[in-house]
């Protein structure tokens, strides 16, 4: 139980990171330019943000006053403007009320298309409010859309955007009826201000993108046979040995192995500084025992060695978040974590002695599966090559793994 909380403990603190990684923001304030680590939650740019100024302490700037604004490189724009903090996608946030609940503040609003017809966004902790400006109004304004319920279980959406885009944004080709179908969705609106303007329709369009990639390396590892194969040494051997026998392991486990397997990696940042990985491997365990077997001197069977052998194909399936730090140019290092899941598959115990009547032997066979964390660092160069050094522990088997690998991203 323990191990577990351990575990969850692991990847919350993961996901953590990755939703409050820093952003670094510049913009100009009172005729200064100024540039550091936005400190605010960045789904609540409202009325002030805090911003750890480079080599200052962190300081409070008011929305109102700031211009020239980016946020990791992407441009904003400071807005008085209508904002209901509580719309939201998720029905038990509903009301009865088709409209929104408007007020004035000032905002930070992201561009998503810039030109004659701009579109902007505003993210909210369960909703993206889009604001629109043409040039027959410079204004900025919202594009109003609201889910709500009319009775206590069926729900409603408030369409009034697409109005909005047939009277002040309006694409010609377009019949009355064909705004009826453009959702409000950011891919759809970014698309539809892209046509507006004459751009590419998938400009500022982030697509899933997806690297994969192919590794090979060497695994050490030592496993608790007894989690994995059928019997422990000692409970294979003991009824051949007797309890008043003594005996000796004379060579140990064989720790290290190879390894081989495949990778898929998601970026979700818009630097691909973040990511989400799933990868899967083979490798072939062997371990091996030898043990000295001595007998009293009436002892009728003399001295013999008893060999015990553990062999197992294991799989191994992870999945996790990884993080990229940039270095230099073309090469980054990367920290990961997440969980794993590490399948035995027909692991076989063979055991083989000598008597008096020859060589016997015993064996029998077990496929298991185990779920476990992993922690990993590495380091990438040229977009393409990467080495990586992972930590895992599986839950039950009673075992650690180190896997050092080098690989190649397509």
């Amino acid at each position: 139980m323990k191990k577990t909380f351990l575990l969850f403990l692991l990847l919350f603190s993961l996901s953590t990171f990755a939703q409050n990684k820093s952003k670094q923001i510049e913009f100009t304030y009172a005729n200064q330019k100024i540039s550091g680590t936005l400190k605010n939650n960045f789904k609540n740019l409202i009325y002030e943000i805090e911003v750890k100024v480079d080599n200052k302490e962190v300081e409070k700037f008011l929305i109102e006053k700031m211009n020239d604004i980016t946020i990791d490189n992407e441009a904003y724009i400071s807005s008085l403007n209508d904002i209901d903090t509580n719309l939201s996608t998720n029905p038990s946030n509903f009301n009865n009320e088709p409209n929104p609940n408007f007020k004035k503040e000032w905002i930070l609003l992201k561009f998503l298309v810039k030109g004659d017809y701009n579109l902007y966004s505003y993210e909210l902790s369960n909703f993206t409010q889009f604001y629109f400006s043409s040039p027959t109004s410079k204004q900025i304004e919202p594009l109003i859309y609201k889910e709500y319920f009319i009775n206590h279980r069926t729900t409603k959406a408030n369409n009034q955007f697409q109005n909005q885009l047939y009277k002040d944004a309006p694409q010609p080709e377009l019949g009355f009826l064909e705004y009826k179908k453009i959702e409000y969705k950011k891919d759809k609106l970014i698309k539809y201000f892209n046509k507006l303007n004459n751009y590419d329709l998938e400009k500022g369009i982030t697509k899933t993108k997806f690297n994969f990639s192919i590794f090979g390396g060497v695994v050490l590892n030592k496993f608790d046979s007894n989690k994995i194969g059928r019997n422990t040494p000692q409970e294979a051997l003991l009824y051949i040995i007797g309890y008043s026998e003594n005996y000796y392991i004379k060579s140990t486990e064989n720790y290290t192995s190879p390894t081989i397997g495949v990778a898929v990696e998601i970026p979700f940042s818009n630097k691909n500084q973040s990511a989400v990985f799933a990868d899967a491997s083979l490798s072939i365990y062997n371990q091996k025992f030898q043990i000295d077997r001595q007998y009293t001197e009436n002892h009728p069977l003399g001295y013999s060695n008893i060999n015990y052998e553990l062999k197992s194909k294991v799989v191994l399936i992870n999945a996790g978040y990884k993080h990229y730090f940039k270095i230099v140019e073309n090469f980054e290092i990367y920290g990961e974590g997440g969980i794993t899941l590490t399948n035995f598959i027909n692991s076989k115990n063979i055991a083989t002695w000598e008597t008096e009547n020859g060589k016997r032997s015993d064996s029998g066979f077990k496929s298991s599966t185990n779920f476990g964390g992993m922690l990993g660092v590495g380091l990438k160069f040229n977009n393409h090559y990467y080495v990586s050094a992972r930590f895992k522990k599986p839950l039950e088997t009673g075992n650690t793994m180190q896997i050092f690998t080098l690989g190649y991203t397509f």
